[in-house]
């Protein structure tokens, strides 16, 4: 696998599940893999759990790990062809290639922008980095997926598999078209509601209370 974009990437989910449980009974395992390699972890957008952990995971792998918040850096062009002569200094293809150098895999977080809806879902900045880098590519959220937590969920499901459990509860982060769009957020209001119904599928009823859907 040379870049993790979306959970697809795995060749089987399943197994890297059952080797994400083992590794969590002795996460200093495989210390020795990442011995004299870095991670490079380049934010367009904020972030808090998917840092720590992303950083952490690293970190219990053997890896050096440089942070670099875009918004402490030159601002990217990320258009062929344009002159460069306003707030952008440096091109993704050159920028790209130059954290190459510094770096043996380049981890990107870059949300939608919701201004253009078929450019978000085009993953220009993700892409452009999977383009021009020379190093493998993870996705650590971007307009239309967020891989690393999938896998989290899927793991988190296996673990609780066969736990007694009668109920559980999906968080929305707002039903308010507004509010997502102030977390650029890509889906809609009613684009959430409408996942979660139908990924309902064995309960024997949904409640909605304070955006939180409790199914069981």
């Amino acid at each position: 696998m040379n870049n993790y974009i979306k959970i697809k990437d795995l060749s089987s989910v399943a197994s890297a599940v059952q080797e994400a449980i083992a590794i969590k009974s002795d996460p200093y395992k495989y210390r020795s893999l990442g011995a004299q390699k870095t991670l490079v972890m380049l934010f367009f957008n904020a972030s808090l759990r998917t840092r720590l952990s992303t950083e952490k995971a690293a970190k219990h792998l053997g890896m050096d790990v440089i942070v670099l918040n875009v918004t402490d850096a030159w601002q990217l062009e990320f258009e062929s062809g344009v002159v460069m002569n306003l707030d952008k200094s440096e091109h993704v293809k050159e920028a790209a290639q130059v954290i190459s150098q510094y770096a043996d895999i380049l981890a990107v977080r870059a949300f939608p922008s919701l201004v253009d809806k078929e450019k978000d879902l085009s993953e220009w900045i993700l892409n452009s980095f999977v383009t021009h880098a020379t190093v493998p590519i993870v996705n650590m959220e971007s307009a239309t997926g967020h891989p690393l937590q999938a896998l989290a969920d899927a793991i988190t499901i296996e673990e609780l598999k066969n736990t007694p459990i009668n109920r559980f509860s999906i968080g929305i982060q707002s039903f308010f078209d507004k509010d997502l769009q102030f977390m650029n957020r890509a889906h809609n209001s009613q684009e959430a509601e409408r996942n979660v119904e139908l990924h309902a599928v064995h309960p024997t009823r949904v409640r909605w209370i304070r955006g939180c859907a409790c199914l069981g």
